[in-house]
């Protein structure tokens, strides 16, 4: 048998270390472990990180448009804050037949402003955990694992 085809490819120091990551994130999963491998924001070193550590960036977007800093996530939040409270504004002084189509607005506003919350809410929570940890924030979309 030709051992050529057995042989492991010569890695760079970075993607050995990369690797011993991986290793160490396979066996946490193999255990149970609800864990990752992502990229650190900061550095783009690879680090494990818990479902509740990593916060939105443990989702996988296909989208270029979301929004994962918390700051951003903030002012978000409170423009849809200001964007419910016009539509309840709005629900409360219409006396027009056409009253249905606005509170369905408002349901649906609402609807956004709650997902808006928990999604704020994880990511502050996420965050004090990786301060306590010392960990980076993960890069969105970087995972290996």
């Amino acid at each position: 048998m030709d051992d050529r085809l057995h042989a492991r490819p010569l890695l760079t120091p970075a993607q050995e270390r990369d690797q011993v990551i991986l290793d160490a994130a396979a066996a946490r999963r193999a255990v149970g472990e609800k864990v990752r491998a992502l990229r650190g924001a900061e550095d783009g070193r690879l680090r494990i990180y818990t479902k509740a550590e990593a916060g939105p960036a443990w989702s996988r977007s296909s989208s270029s448009r979301a929004v994962f800093a918390l700051s951003g996530q903030l002012v978000l939040f409170a423009i849809i804050s200001a964007i419910l409270a016009l539509m309840v504004v709005m629900a409360v002084r219409f006396d027009g037949s056409e009253q249905g189509a606005i509170f369905v607005g408002v349901f649906v506003v609402g609807a956004v402003w709650v997902a808006t919350a928990v999604i704020v809410i994880r990511s502050i929570i996420a965050a004090r955990l990786r301060r306590r940890s010392g960990l980076p924030a993960p890069r969105p979309n970087s995972d290996h694992l």
